[in-house]
């Protein structure tokens, strides 16, 4: 087993195992139960920890070891602890909504809904059974929020290498524009679909989010597919974003965040303690909610944009606990 599958392996079963002790779990014991020292079991829970994109509760693991105690906890395992188990009603209304998604076209998502829907049948019994096996006269209505009536059509202009024009809700302008894309691709993300693909008027390659597009046209020109396009780079979390830029970051960290992140290549001590990290990441939201995670202990330093993003967020939580 390679040291990242040795790592990934620790990782997995440190989260439900915390998440079951309510009073915490002693470094040191868990370090041992994972045949690992503590400083290594630190930077596992550092890791951990960065796991999930919004700061609000409902999204990422919240692991940490408490500075006072030395006892790991979980506040958020998201579920982990255990397999989901489905109600009849939830059956039913899963095998109702896959016909939004049945006969998309995309594969191998075709075959992923086909064998969900084979599995929940078999789980259901008796009347339920026969039941559920008449869904396909059920008609859903919706407005296609999550952009699944243009998915198809986009991926078979991807397919024919064709040139699209499309009606693009902007949501940094609030107004909706003509758009012609050369269609690279497509990804899923967290439910959500998005286009990959060269945008006529920026003249550069962008994500568009196809709940915001309608109206779509083949206008009957073809493009070649760059030979050094990948679409596997903007599955990461780290690319879904609706903007290139990469920011330079530098943090200043004391107490306990410091001790967690020294080992960090880019951590540089400071003058009468603490440290100092830098890095260059894309995803403003995601630093936002990596500052605040850390508390009082960070400081962003550069770029401003970061540190006015944390100082706005810190004030809607402070507000939202003032009365």
């Amino acid at each position: 087993m390679s040291a990242v599958e040795e790592r990934l392996r620790r990782m997995l079963f440190m989260v439900p195992y915390v998440a079951k002790q309510k009073a915490g779990v002693p470094k040191e014991e868990l370090a041992k139960k994972l045949g690992i020292d503590v400083p290594t079991l630190e930077r596992d829970v550092d890791l951990v920890g960065l796991v999930g994109a919004e700061f609000d509760g409902t999204q990422g693991i919240d692991i940490t070891i408490d500075d006072e105690d030395g006892r790991v906890y979980v506040h958020h395992s998201q579920g982990l602890t255990r397999p989901p188990r489905l109600t009849v009603p939830e059956a039913y209304a899963l095998l109702a909504g896959a016909q939004v998604l049945r006969g998309s076209g995309i594969h191998p998502y075709d075959e992923a809904i086909a064998r969900a829907e084979e599995k929940l049948r078999s789980a259901l019994a008796g009347g339920v059974r026969e039941l559920a096996q008449r869904e396909s006269q059920i008609v859903i209505a919706a407005d296609d929020p999550a952009g699944l009536r243009l998915v198809p059509v986009l991926y078979a202009a991807s397919d024919r290498r064709a040139t699209v024009e499309v009606d693009y809700y902007s949501a940094g302008r609030g107004a909706i524009e003509r758009r012609r894309i050369d269609p690279y691709g497509l990804v899923d993300h967290r439910g959500f679909w998005y286009l990959v693909g060269h945008c006529h008027k920026h003249a550069e390659i962008r994500l568009f989010r196809c709940e915001r597009m309608a109206n779509c046209t083949d206008t009957g020109e073809t493009f070649e597919l760059p030979a050094d396009f990948d679409i596997e780079r903007y599955r990461r979390d780290s690319m879904l974003i609706a903007a290139p830029e990469k920011y330079h970051v530098v943090v200043r960290l004391r107490g306990g965040a410091a001790q967690r992140l020294a080992a960090w290549d880019t951590a540089r001590p400071l003058e009468g303690g603490g440290l100092e990290v830098t890095f260059d990441n894309p995803g403003l939201e995601w630093l936002c909610g990596w500052v605040l995670r850390l508390g009082s202990e960070a400081e962003v330093i550069e770029p401003p944009v970061l540190r006015e993003a944390v100082k706005e967020r810190a004030g809607r939580i402070a507000r939202a606990h003032a009365a």
